[in-house]
């Protein structure tokens, strides 16, 4: 079977639970079914993330999509500014550090994207998506006459309460903003099959 595996960050090196658990999952599977995975640059240091993946898995085929490809898409640039700026002069202040808590993480799923994703389920005759973390789930809706298998790694709803618990008492505006994001996340969830 042809896989594509579509996730917002590398399964290595191994600093998380999520690269952990992603990394064992491949480490199995690509000894009985062709491997691709996916993931967006988040800077430099991927290509040589990549490079050493592709030592310890030769028969995986790593894509990663690019930053310049990612910088095209002007909301990303928007995001990507606005962060930079933030971590620079409010990186202590509480309403940006809730905002970073509770706001999805990742690379903005967009129409280059989803053409890009779609030129490898057909140059590599993908016979299953598997997409990683919940922000990535509305990607599978593209691809319809592919099965789909969507991977939890963590009820993010549920880690953001217990971290903001921190922060209590949340404020009206933080509030609407946690409720929000749970019931994204939990929609996005339902919707997957």
């Amino acid at each position: 079977m042809n896989i594509l595996i579509l996730t917002s960050v590398p399964p290595y090196p191994l600093t998380s639970g999520g690269a952990q658990a992603e990394y064992n999952m491949i480490d199995v599977i690509r000894h009985h079914h062709n491997v691709t995975i996916m993931y967006p640059a988040s800077g430099f240091r991927d290509s040589g993330i990549a490079a050493e993946l592709r030592k310890i898995w030769p028969e995986v085929d790593v894509k990663i999509y690019p930053l310049w490809k990612q910088m095209l898409n002007t909301v990303f640039l928007y995001k990507k500014a606005c962060r930079m700026v933030n971590l620079k002069y409010r990186k202590n202040d509480r309403g940006f550090q809730i905002s970073r808590i509770l706001e999805k993480y990742g690379f903005e799923i967009d129409f280059l994207y989803k053409r890009e994703v779609k030129k490898v389920v057909e140059q590599s005759h993908i016979d299953l998506i598997q997409v990683e973390f919940y922000h990535y789930i509305n990607s599978l809706a593209e691809f319809q006459i592919v099965p789909k298998v969507f991977v939890q790694h963590e009820i993010r709803y549920i880690k953001n309460e217990r971290i903001l618990s921190a922060f209590e008492p949340l404020s009206t505006k933080e509030m609407e903003a946690r409720e929000y994001y749970k019931k994204d996340e939990i929609t996005l969830m339902n919707q997957a099959t």
